[in-house]
């Protein structure tokens, strides 16, 4: 599976994509040209805040999350976290698996988390993902 590109896994054929904007180039190239296994953390953090292919990005999120959960992706440490945290709850209902792996990421690594001068928005995102988890 990692060996393939996004396009060649999910048999997407190539469309003319308008790539005036470069995160419309960026996704192009990471769905068309790059192999799932040579992404790295801004690679998922990309696809995951345009909620593209969440059932393989979310994984191998979860493998970079394990190892360190302040990952910085690009912009600031914990970026692919609050990413992650982001999507929508209805992805999180149908992976329940995926549910409890980044509930104990959060749970286990919390106190590492807001160690961290972490964003308002990294904090509202672990207290908004709490909140929907635990009333849903």
């Amino acid at each position: 599976m990692k060996n393939k590109t996004i396009a060649e896994l999910k048999k997407i054929k190539p469309v003319f994509i308008d790539e005036r904007t470069s995160l419309t180039k960026t996704v192009s190239t990471l769905i068309f040209n790059k192999k799932i296994k040579d992404f790295d953390a801004e690679n998922l953090r990309v696809l995951i805040g345009q909620s593209m292919y969440l059932d393989i990005c979310i994984p191998m999120a979860l493998e970079f999350l394990r190892e360190d959960p302040m990952i910085e992706a690009n912009y600031y440490p914990g970026d692919l976290l609050t990413y992650v945290l982001s999507v929508p709850l209805s992805f999180w209902q149908e992976n329940p698996r995926l549910k409890e792996e980044i509930e104990s990421i959060v749970i286990s690594n919390k106190d590492f988390i807001l160690q961290f001068d972490v964003t308002d928005g990294v904090k509202y995102n672990i207290e908004k993902f709490f909140e929907l988890i635990f009333n849903n």
